[in-house]
């Protein structure tokens, strides 16, 4: 495993276990903290299988799409969500 997944596998679960946390209180945030999550799962799995360090959402998205198009282990609705996309400094929910 590259140290950069091992990273980005790292920052996972301590995303999701924040939004756990914040998920009685505040659900709007806790939510986009399991996205972060996801976010960095997502990030894993693209710079193990192509070195490639993407920090964009933007690029995350279209990587995964690109690297997951026909594996059948992943369900199309699994993939990252256009619906949390930064505009203007707010998150479209």
């Amino acid at each position: 495993m590259k140290p950069e997944t091992a990273a980005f596998l790292g920052k996972a679960p301590e995303a999701l276990a924040k939004a756990d946390g914040m998920l009685a209180r505040w659900p709007d945030e806790a939510g986009r903290e399991a996205y972060v999550a996801a976010l960095h799962a997502a990030q894993a799995l693209i710079v193990e299988d192509t070195g490639k360090l993407i920090k964009s959402h933007k690029g995350v998205r279209r990587e995964l799409g690109r690297l997951t198009k026909v594996e059948p282990r992943v369900d199309m609705e699994l993939r990252l969500s256009r619906s949390y996309l930064p505009t203007q400094g707010h998150c479209r929910l």
